[in-house]
């Protein structure tokens, strides 16, 4: 009844009762809780409305603690307008009083990085380690606060040397303590990530690599990334038989799925990295019809690079050679170096269809 008074206020224009009637249908009925939502954002339209709803859920959230449907309603608000520190701000306050032991905050803290509020994030992840070693939720904690470092640097470029090498420090510290295990896995793979690809130490990556893919009870799909990733490792060390091994290994234990087409992908990559063109060109033209709508464009553009290039002057490949160290240089994360191979194709081969790539 709640939910059909609620819209004929909502006709009227009645906002306050609109609110009212439709947050007293969820009293009731929990499970519309959907519906209310929806019906929220179709008809409240100014900014007087919002203020209106955020007062009357605090107002039941704070009556009603126990009530879960308002607490959530409250975070649905905050979130709708991307007030995720007054969110931090209430959950912490509910936390305190429910005796919660964060669990409510690391949810938050999830949405915060979700929606890029990554110093809200901090803020949730902080507040729950200071609740003490011995709670449920202080190594999901520990590792929130890595994996938003981690998102810092790999997706923001929010760091220099010093924020890297602490980084890197509360990476190894964490490991140390908890141990090489399932729990720790994903720290590791993110650790040799940075090494790889921002301290300039693959060997370093490829020895923590090597011991996360032999870690028991860890998922064969994760194991098989992090297979790919050693590939990488040795790739960017130089040494590109043990990488075609690795990528061939997921190629085999994952054929026709996509992260046996990620491998196959790779291994064509790799023969473009050697100069082996024709045999790139024909690993790509299988992998043109893949699943994997990312795999194939890749596919795809490598092999229209190839193909575009490929004897572009009497059978010279030098400058498509070229290219693909340079190529190499950027997976390696050296820019610096990839633009003086750039650079040097421009000089030498002036005239080239690479400059349209370069």
């Amino acid at each position: 009844m709640a939910l059909e008074i609620g819209s004929l206020y909502a006709k009227t224009g009645d906002k306050p009762k609109m609110i009212e009637e439709y947050l007293n249908h969820l009293t009731i009925a929990p499970y519309d809780q959907e519906q209310i939502q929806n019906n929220f954002l179709e008809r409240i339209t100014t900014d007087e409305d919002w203020k209106l709803l955020k007062k009357e859920i605090l107002n039941r959230v704070q009556k009603s603690t126990e009530n879960q449907t308002y607490t959530e309603m409250l975070l649905w608000l905050l979130v709708q307008q991307k007030d995720f520190y007054s969110a931090f701000i209430q959950f912490r306050a509910i936390d305190k009083r429910l005796n919660e032991e964060g669990r409510r905050m690391i949810d938050l803290a999830q949405l915060a990085i979700s929606n890029d509020a990554l110093d809200v994030a901090v803020d949730c992840y902080k507040y729950v380690l200071t609740l003490g070693e011995d709670k449920m939720f202080y190594n999901d904690a520990r590792t929130g606060l890595l994996s938003v470092s981690y998102k810092k640097i790999t997706e923001y470029g929010e760091y220099d040397d010093a924020f890297l090498a602490e980084t890197e420090k509360n990476y190894k510290a964490f490991i140390t303590e908890v141990g090489e295990n399932y729990y720790s896995a994903e720290s590791m793979r993110q650790l040799a990530y940075l090494y790889n690809y921002y301290s300039n130490k693959p060997q370093m990556a490829i020895d923590i690599l090597q011991r996360v893919i032999v870690i028991p009870r860890v998922n064969k799909s994760f194991t098989a990334e992090c297979k790919l990733e050693l590939g990488d490792s040795y790739l960017i060390g130089g040494d590109i038989w043990e990488a075609q091994l690795l990528y061939g290994q997921v190629d085999k234990d994952f054929k026709d799925e996509p992260l046996g087409q990620e491998a196959k992908f790779r291994n064509a990559r790799l023969s473009f990295y050697k100069g082996e063109f024709d045999w790139a060109q024909a690993q790509l033209d299988v992998l043109k019809s893949a699943t994997s709508h990312l795999i194939s464009n890749n596919a795809i553009e490598l092999s229209m690079l190839i193909q575009d290039n490929y004897g572009f002057e009497d059978g010279d490949d030098s400058a498509l050679m070229l290219y693909a160290d340079a190529d190499l240089l950027l997976l390696r994360n050296a820019p610096d170096l990839a633009l003086q191979k750039l650079d040097s194709i421009k000089l030498i081969f002036p005239n080239h269809s690479l400059n349209d790539e370069m």
